[in-house]
């Protein structure tokens, strides 16, 4: 009897399995150089992902992945990391890129506030973009602690070393923050990659 539930088979076992590929070479033209250590996999998703959701994440399109895609329907999210990161000039260079995709999403969704007469601290206001059932349901599952790793350090600790994880480009919505007012706030969680 298996001890998972039916959406997370594509996890455990996808089918046919994603092309997984461990090489990485930094961009010769990279104009800042790579860490040392890079985290190849984002906070709050594992296993594979689908084309669009992996499309979204590292703002690639699917032309760019499809030797990967003929291989499988599913991808494998630190081999579509590495991709990402050498098409857009290295760490640095896709990491600026989704910064600037986060600001260009925010001043559209503003626009279009502003031109559909709502308030501006409208709380259903959030991307146009959806993620596939399989993420949704790893960021809603009652047991998904596993997902998140510490944000803080414990009590007496000191603060963990900083990781270099590779930036992904999750869906905004605007939130009450309470006596701090509303503000656009990536989900899962501000500041995430």
């Amino acid at each position: 009897m298996p001890t998972h539930a039916p959406w997370q088979e594509h996890m455990i076992n996808p089918q046919p399995p994603p092309l997984k590929i461990e090489a990485y070479n930094s961009p010769t033209n990279a104009a800042t150089p790579d860490p040392e250590k890079i985290v190849w996999k984002p906070s709050k998703i594992s296993g594979p992902v689908t084309v669009k959701d992996a499309c979204r994440l590292y703002s690639i399109t699917p032309h760019d992945i499809q030797d990967l895609l003929a291989h499988s329907k599913w991808i494998d999210l630190s081999t579509v990391a590495k991709r990402a990161v050498a098409l857009h000039g290295g760490f640095s260079a896709h990491e600026e890129l989704l910064h600037q995709r986060r600001d260009a999403e925010e001043k559209a969704l503003y626009a279009q506030i502003r031109a559909s007469n709502h308030i501006v601290t409208d709380l259903n206001s959030k991307s146009h973009f959806r993620f596939s059932p399989f993420i949704h349901k790893q960021w809603t599952a009652p047991n998904d602690s596993y997902l998140y790793e510490p944000m803080h350090p414990g009590l007496g600790g000191s603060a963990p070393p900083k990781q270099h994880r590779v930036a992904v480009l999750y869906p905004i919505k605007y939130v009450d923050q309470g006596d701090y007012g509303c503000e656009w706030q990536w989900m899962p969680d501000w500041g995430s990659f």
